[in-house]
């Protein structure tokens, strides 16, 4: 992979505007292409332990926007990112925090964690989803989820309400080891392991396909723990 020349330049795009939210554990960026350092708010220069998520919609990060997360911890970069400017103070950071960086293998993501020299982990991705959240039994959602030493098939069950409550809902955590993709039937085992309406989902999925493919490769090439590769 080639290095890309540091992106510090003001861009047009103004068309859109960006969004920064708190969901769940991590601080996303939404709704915009590109992202500058006025759209980091005082919230992100007092918040510990940042978990930060650039959305697929996002292309550039212009220099500067780094800067203005102080405790950053984690950095997962969407599919669609491009650019990422990054000063030598941002370099520093990223290095003194010892951010690991989150993505898809063989996308800018991985190629940010090597130009930098930072841990790379998987990105969640969800899997399958199927069902309406608006009728029973309701809406099904299967998510993977890495960590360093261990994999999690998160299943959530989203209800309609009645006046009495609802109907159910909920979620289910089911923890399989990191390398699991080592095994010749990985996928197959995620469908036994799961509920039965995602085994057409899963047994289609070209994201999780192409991810057992990608890492049984990878991990075989580079020193890692677990599932965590220090670049």
């Amino acid at each position: 992979m080639q290095r890309k020349e540091v992106f510090d330049e003001k861009l047009e795009d103004t068309s859109t505007i960006m969004n920064i939210s708190l969901f769940g554990d991590w601080t996303k960026a939404y709704g915009g292409t590109v992202l500058r350092a006025e759209d980091a708010d005082d919230k992100l220069l007092s918040r510990r332990n940042v978990w930060f998520c650039l959305d697929d919609d996002i292309k550039r990060v212009e220099t500067g926007f780094l800067e203005r997360i102080p405790h950053l911890e984690e950095l997962a970069i969407g599919l669609s990112v491009e650019e990422i400017g990054v000063s030598p103070e941002a370099d520093k950071l990223l290095h003194h925090n010892h951010v690991i960086v989150r993505g898809d293998f063989d996308t800018y993501a991985e190629e940010f964690a090597m130009q930098h020299h930072l841990g790379f982990l998987p990105m969640d991705f969800e899997i399958d989803r199927n069902g309406d959240s608006g009728t029973y039994p309701g809406l099904n959602v299967l998510t993977i989820e890495f960590y360093t030493k261990e994999v999690n098939l998160r299943m959530d069950n989203y209800c309609p309400g009645t006046s009495a409550g609802n109907y159910g809902g909920g979620t289910i955590d089911k923890k399989i080891p990191a390398n699991f993709y080592k095994d010749p039937d990985a996928i197959t085992k995620i469908a036994e392991l799961s509920w039965r309406s995602f085994t057409p989902g899963i047994l289609n999925c070209e994201r999780l396909k192409t991810f057992v493919g990608k890492a049984r490769k990878k991990y075989s090439e580079r020193a890692h723990n677990g599932l965590l590769i220090n670049y």
